[in-house]
């Protein structure tokens, strides 16, 4: 049976100058079938303010090229070309042959969930890291049939002052009795930053509450951050 395992690591460990120039951003990596020729060419940098958000924000040191594709209203979508011979936490999952199923960072840590057909492919993941000198911890493992026991919070103290005063100033009345720029005021955010964190906290409430019983759909440290 195949197995899940979910590990953290440090902020720096796939592209720590994005934290560097604003640690309020989060990374999430696009989850892919392990190749050694596409090494995770997508990834989303999340921002209550795009526009901060730059190609300088992606320099580490296993990417060799990397191109702006999409920007939303909360982040820019690039792909990069990996050099698959500088030793990284990526290139480790690829030469474990593990399946990426998430992957999301921010300032304080990365939070990476893999699947394996075996344990000796997640020990030999642990031991490339161990020889590399990648700081790892194993958080714990499940088969995929298995729900795991530890839920993250469902949204963050920020996102709750935000959803609490919306409702509290009549944001979700017909008609609105308050504007974004307006509750951005109150809060000291601008008018982008507050509609991005309310669209996280409905993101993280629907998907508590109707989604909590697929493991794999669980609210992701992207949405967890501002």
């Amino acid at each position: 049976m195949a197995i899940v395992a979910e590990f953290f690591a440090p902020p720096g460990v796939v592209l720590g100058t994005a934290f560097e120039s604003d640690p309020d951003v989060t990374i999430e990596l696009e989850r892919v079938i392990p190749t050694v020729e596409r090494t995770l060419p997508f990834f989303w940098i999340r921002s209550d303010d795009p526009r901060t958000i730059t190609v300088s924000s992606c320099d580490a040191p296993a990417i060799t090229a990397v191109t702006e594709l999409d920007r939303s209203e909360d982040g820019v979508l690039f792909r990069a070309t990996w050099d698959t011979t500088v030793p990284g936490i990526v290139q480790g999952i690829v030469e474990s042959n593990l399946t990426l199923l998430s992957a999301t960072g921010s300032s304080s840590q990365w939070r990476f969930r893999c699947r394996a057909a075996d344990r000796d492919r997640i020990v030999a993941f642990q031991t490339y890291c161990r020889d590399h000198d990648i700081a790892i911890t194993l958080h714990r493992l499940f088969t995929t049939g298995e729900f795991p026991e530890e839920r993250p919070p469902v949204v963050t103290s920020k996102q709750r002052e935000a959803l609490v005063l919306a409702l509290e100033e009549g944001y979700f009345e017909e008609p609105r009795r308050v504007s974004l720029s307006e509750l951005g005021a109150m809060l000291g955010i601008s008018r982008q930053a507050v509609g991005s964190r309310l669209r996280r906290g409905y993101r993280n409430l629907i998907t508590s509450t109707f989604l909590a019983d697929d493991p794999f759909y669980g609210t992701s440290e992207e949405y967890l951050n501002e």
